[in-house]
């Protein structure tokens, strides 16, 4: 499964960079509002209704992470993907797994694996690598952009520590689809408050682009 789950956000990632041009609020607005409409029926097929005995604590926890990771945290990685190549941006993701395990060792006391110890440095070295520009490579590379993607992939990463508690009480199928949903409201307010609400619903006008981003969609954020 996990290796099924890497290879449909590789297929993702691949596609979301196919929408450079577009602006990441709405490339990340669609993909949500979609995945979200996606999951619903999926609960419906299966028979699957919210949780309305769940505390309040683990409500707020949902939707924080949902803000966190599906608003922030994949805005900022889109708008990175746009600078650099996908490629670079999959060495960038590899800093997802050390991060959630170091973040829930501190927060939440679990306990820190002697692999992570070992390959926590190695993802960073690798990440520093990847900055790295040879004196004789003539191409550019954009620092913004991997700072974005990292800071995405961090704060996706942090999104997951906060609902964690929640998700080990719940459906993952039911916490996923509250947690996008929260996101895409809360990144759709945002934009309506800047005065961005053309721009942020650009992409749910039928257009060629809606190929490579139903494909990233479904692979990225309904399959993975």
């Amino acid at each position: 499964m996990a290796l099924g789950c890497a290879l449909a956000w590789a297929v993702a990632v691949l596609s979301f960079r196919r929408l450079e041009k577009l602006p990441p609020t709405a490339v990340n607005l669609f993909k949500n509002a979609v995945a979200t409409a996606l999951l619903v029926l999926t609960m419906a097929a299966v028979g699957l209704a919210p949780d309305t005995d769940r505390s309040a604590s683990d409500w707020l926890s949902l939707v924080v992470s949902g803000v966190l990771g599906l608003a922030v945290a994949d805005t900022l990685f889109l708008a990175g993907l746009r600078r650099i190549d996908a490629s670079v941006a999959a060495v960038a993701d590899c800093a997802y797994s050390p991060t959630v395990v170091v973040l829930s060792a501190v927060f939440l006391h679990e306990p820190l694996a002697a692999g992570l110890v070992l390959g926590g440095p190695l993802v960073v070295l690798g990440l520093l690598v990847v900055s790295h520009r040879r004196r004789d490579d003539a191409r550019t590379f954009d620092r913004m952009g991997l700072g974005l993607v990292i800071a995405g992939v961090v704060t996706t990463a942090i999104g997951v520590v906060v609902a964690k508690p929640a998700l080990d009480r719940s459906h993952l199928l039911e916490a996923t689809t509250i947690r996008l949903a929260s996101g895409s409201i809360a990144l759709f307010l945002f934009e309506l408050l800047r005065g961005k609400r053309e721009e942020v619903l650009s992409l749910f006008k039928p257009q060629p682009a809606w190929r490579p981003a139903l494909v990233a969609t479904f692979f990225g954020t309904y399959v993975s």
